[in-house]
């Protein structure tokens, strides 16, 4: 495992990348041996995060929530629609996983916004 994390330039930031897709990543995510990376992570480190694909696209995503303690949804504003993001929503929420929060990515922010300047 220590091997395979490597140290960003920002401090206290290690990334582990997926490397190579395996023909079955769903069956490789769902598996004895990606919880226990997950615990020997939990072990380690205060906070992982799994940046996964989105939620609706295939079913890692799902997996990888139903082992997280929560999540954030990110958003694409003016891209994503809003009967997906409840179908992306009532998915999460089938399989208790706790919604921590969204981000929103994209939004413009306009002179007279009221958090867009301070005067």
């Amino acid at each position: 495992m220590e091997q395979a994390i490597s140290k960003t330039s920002i401090a206290n930031l290690n990334v582990l990348t997926c490397g190579p897709i395996p023909p079955n990543p769903s069956d490789l995510l769902d598996s004895k041996a990606m919880e226990q990376v997950m615990d020997e992570l939990k072990q380690t480190y205060d906070y992982i995060i799994f940046d996964t694909p989105p939620i609706l696209l295939v079913t890692d995503s799902q997996i990888i929530a139903s082992k997280s303690d929560g999540v954030v949804m990110v958003v694409a504003c003016g891209k994503t629609r809003r009967d997906r993001l409840i179908v992306a929503k009532e998915l999460l929420e089938k399989t208790n996983t706790l919604i921590l929060g969204a981000v929103v990515n994209g939004v413009v922010s306009k002179k007279n916004d009221y958090f867009g300047h301070y005067g």
